[in-house]
């Protein structure tokens, strides 16, 4: 007796073939996804990098702005730039420590240069003495109102690029009062 096996042989060409491209949608899926979130791994992961290395910028910028010292006569502040630098911000500091704005304070400065170089210059007056902070801004304005300063100071991996998931911008905002200064 002979046995028709097209009739138990269980799957035929067509259902196999559907049984293939359903199983490599579901597999494409799964590496499509594994993907996706390595990339925004990798973004968060930039990210937080530029983060660590801006908030103690921030916080050093704050902290000076707190110690300024003057009057409204005679401002704590100056946005004049130093030599190469764009955006200037000098704060003067009382460096005698007599609680008085007078020649024996000092003028320190942050700055960025055109080639996107986060300076701090210790004392203004020599600005051959200075520290390279960074070489990844992006941004760095100051506006005052009154006794408070808002600096905005903002950092990408390759600041010459533009802005994507392999590039992400951070922009750090803080305000500071000028405590050791009248303003009225």
């Amino acid at each position: 007796m002979k046995r028709d096996f097209r009739k138990h042989n269980g799957m035929t060409m067509v259902e196999l073939v559907l049984a293939l491209l359903l199983l490599n949608v579901v597999i494409l899926t799964g590496i499509s996804m594994e993907f996706g979130a390595r990339r925004i791994y990798t973004a968060t992961d930039l990210e937080s990098v530029l983060l660590g290395e801006l908030a103690p910028l921030v916080a050093s910028i704050t902290s000076d702005i707190n110690q300024g010292i003057g009057s409204s006569a005679d401002l704590p502040y100056s946005t004049a730039n130093l030599g190469g630098c764009a955006n200037t911000l000098r704060i003067r500091l009382d460096a005698n420590e007599n609680g008085q704005y007078d020649g024996g304070d000092i003028w320190v400065a942050y700055c960025r240069t055109a080639g996107n170089v986060f300076r701090y210059y210790p004392n203004a007056a020599t600005p051959g003495t200075r520290v390279d902070l960074s070489n990844r801004t992006s941004v760095f304005t100051v506006s005052f109102s009154n006794d408070w300063a808002t600096v905005v100071l903002g950092a990408r991996i390759n600041p010459a690029a533009a802005v994507s998931m392999t590039n992400p911008e951070v922009i750090v905002n803080s305000s500071a009062q000028f405590r050791g200064t009248s303003f009225q």
